[in-house]
């Protein structure tokens, strides 16, 4: 679903994975790339709060470092808000 959601993940990324040869080719590309179909996360959770689409994008991103931490996480508008 990471794959469909933000597409294939970055040339270094994959380099730096024990298991990559599990799903990338020698060439770099995906095994069975066919059967993935990029759908944005937004259009995934049409009809959802638009605060939770956004914490879920901060979430979901394909390096560590670029992912909203637990501080960062506990502090967004829409987890302070729910009841």
């Amino acid at each position: 679903m990471i794959v469909e959601t933000l597409g294939l993940p970055p040339d270094d990324l994959v380099q730096r994975g024990k298991r990559k040869h599990f799903y990338i080719n020698k060439d770099g590309s995906l095994k069975r790339k066919s059967d993935v179909a990029t759908r944005p996360l937004r259009f995934m959770l049409e009809g959802y709060d638009e605060g939770i689409i956004d914490l879920i994008e901060k979430c979901v991103k394909w390096e560590p470092a670029d992912r909203i931490d637990a501080e960062e996480g506990l502090c967004h508008p829409w987890v302070r808000n729910v009841k």
